[in-house]
């Protein structure tokens, strides 16, 4: 109760500066920049649009009033810019951020949203070089704001500028702790697979992804790393359990060749398995790491030990477990369509042998609960295996690489891919087969089909941390009309069902919604893995995002035999923004049509 009576203080006082009559011009230049800054912190951690926007007219009314204090009205002008980028108004945000650079040239962090906002414009070219300007001027930061120029340059196509770049960023590499330089591969590696960059060329950073890849693993330990396969060790053996439904990849993106779907499943029987870090990297001896499907996107630095950690201290041991721990498998997405199925397959296989489950504290997400349970394994056996918080502001990922636990025997299920592996197979390692997207969906729906109802399911991100919609409600408004103007003539009538993650509902009752839905709409985000459920007559509008490896839900929906249409958003660099945009008239040109034609 203090807290509260201190923020309404707060705010109180505030209000009264502002309404004083005029004190000197300094104080009402100063009490409109507090202002703003208390709106700031507020609509920061509670994410609202309403309460960012009356931050940004504080910091408008700070830069006119603070016209004879040049350093308090550079500031005004920062934190105007600052307040723009995260209402995703770039362009606002340019044109308050070089005032600010004009008023103050010796202010790095002008430099380092500049670039954020010419990214958000997608003119990756002008954002490489305020990186670059940034690095110059604040030294302490050059290496992570060359990483950043990397990735821009990188996407505006600019080789040798990149090349470049990388060669100055070489001459300071030397003088980090390896785990910082593995994380400087790995990074870079991520950038040009995010961007298409897979084939060969003579520069470094335009090398395929795995070669970074490749230079990140080995730097993991400051020494040499042997990545071995089952076929490789005495220690795996595999064996093959489902073959290939050779259903195309729904990956249509102008720097993706498509391909067949062609892995199979096979399972890995492993002994004398140590897993390492959050990732439950298996570790066959101290320095030998078992290949996974998933090893392109593995951070080995974040999991691996250095050479100071002992390698095998006093682990808790247990004589065996199905290893359902993998990396992003505490999101919503992973455990569902990628690790779910990887459970069901092996306990059918090893039934009574326990999971090796994610938790935090010993506790399972409540989702994962309850996925186990409607899947009928809610009293089966497990093991918890804790992920442990990670400080995004800290490069060096240590504390994290260690050995966690020993596994006697160790069951795994694996997708593999014939020889030779596709070029960009490690952009695709998220992407779950075919066959085994429709294993799942036969189990979480039984055999019972489910009734097809005139429903248009909107999927909302209402509380998500981002790529909330703006003028959601307008859309929606749109929507019910043009649902009313279609139900003149259809029947049986249509109906819109909102389903908003305020609060969110059960897992049971997601699924539920998703069965009856005929045509499900939403913006690019983990709710729209619950289409693995829907009637084989449903559609799915999905408002999505640029980048080219954003197709999970085009290779669901065509791996279950599902109509898909992407609307992309309007925001560019959507994937982080609190708030996105969209074209409402393509929405409803393409929904009624969609209506229309059921």
């Amino acid at each position: 109760m203090s807290g509260c009576r201190e923020h309404i203080f707060k705010l109180g006082l505030i209000a009264l500066l502002l309404s004083l009559p005029c004190c000197n011009l300094a104080l009402d230049c100063l009490s409109a920049i507090q202002a703003g800054e208390v709106l700031l912190k507020q609509g920061t951690a509670s994410r609202k649009w309403h309460t960012l926007d009356n931050a940004r007219q504080a910091f408008l009314n700070a830069t006119g009033s603070c016209n004879d204090a040049v350093s308090r009205q550079a500031e005004a002008y920062f934190k105007l810019g600052y307040v723009n980028l995260l209402l995703s108004s770039p362009t606002s945000a340019i044109t308050a951020l070089q005032a600010s650079n004009q008023l103050d040239p010796t202010k790095p962090s002008v430099h380092l949203n500049l670039a954020v906002a010419w990214s958000q414009l997608r003119n990756y070219k002008t954002a490489g070089y305020q990186y670059l300007h940034h690095a110059r001027i604040k030294p302490t930061a050059a290496t992570e704001s060359r990483l950043a120029a990397i990735k821009m340059l990188l996407r505006a196509g600019l080789l040798t500028e990149a090349a470049a770049t990388w060669n100055m960023l070489v001459s300071s590499l030397s003088s980090l702790p390896c785990h910082q330089q593995a994380s400087i591969h790995y990074e870079l590696g991520r950038a040009q697979e995010l961007n298409g960059y897979w084939l060969d060329a003579n520069h470094h950073v335009s090398t395929s992804t795995l070669s970074n890849f490749s230079a990140s693993l080995q730097l993991s330990r400051c020494s040499t790393i042997t990545i071995t396969t089952c076929q490789q060790t005495s220690q795996c053996h595999g064996s093959l359990v489902l073959t290939p439904s050779h259903r195309s990849l729904a990956i249509l993106p102008a720097t993706l060749v498509p391909i067949k779907d062609t892995r199979a499943v096979h399972l890995q029987t492993v002994s004398s398995a140590t897993l390492v870090g959050n990732d439950g990297v298996i570790m066959l001896d101290p320095t030998t790491v078992l290949e996974s499907d998933l090893m392109p996107q593995i951070p080995l630095y974040r999991n691996v030990p250095v050479i100071r950690t002992q390698f095998k201290p006093s682990l808790v041991h247990y004589p065996a477990a199905i290893l359902a721990v993998q990396t992003f498998a505490t999101g919503f997405y992973h455990f569902l369509l990628d690790v779910l199925p990887r459970i069901l397959i092996a306990v059918h296989l090893h039934p009574n042998v326990p999971l090796l489950l994610p938790s935090n504290s010993g506790k399972v997400h409540r989702y994962m609960q309850e996925l186990l349970e409607l899947v009928g394994l809610d009293g089966y056996p497990r093991i918890m295996f804790d992920v442990l918080p990670r400080n995004p502001n800290q490069r060096d990922d240590t504390a994290l690489a260690t050995p966690r636990v020993s596994i006697g025997t160790l069951y795994r299920i694996q997708w593999s891919w014939p020889s030779p592996k596709p070029a960009n197979y490690g952009f695709l390692a998220h992407y779950p087969p075919a066959s085994v997207l429709n294993l799942l969906r036969r189990r979480l729906l039984g055999h019972y089909p489910c009734p097809t109802l005139h429903t248009v399911l909107y999927v909302q991100r209402h509380k998500a941390a981002t790529r909330r919609l703006r003028n959601e409600h307008q859309l929606l408004d749109s929507i019910r009309k043009l649902i009313a103007a279609v139900n003149v003539k259809a029947q049986p009538s249509w109906r819109l069902d909102v389903m908003s993650d305020d609060p969110i509902p059960s897992t049971r009752d997601t699924l539920r919604k998703f069965q009856h839905a005929q045509v499900i709409i939403g913006v690019h985000g983990a709710g729209l893995s619950n289409v693995i459920v829907c009637p084989k007559e449903a559609v799915v509008i999905e408002l999505g995002l640029w980048q080219p490896h954003a197709q999970y839900y085009r290779h669901l929906a065509s791996g279950i035999g599902l109509s898909y249409h992407n609307v992309p958003l309007d925001t560019v660099e959507a994937y982080s923004q609190v708030y996105v945009d969209a074209n409402h008239s393509s929405i409803i040109s393409l929904l009624r049509s969609t209506l229309l034609g059921l």
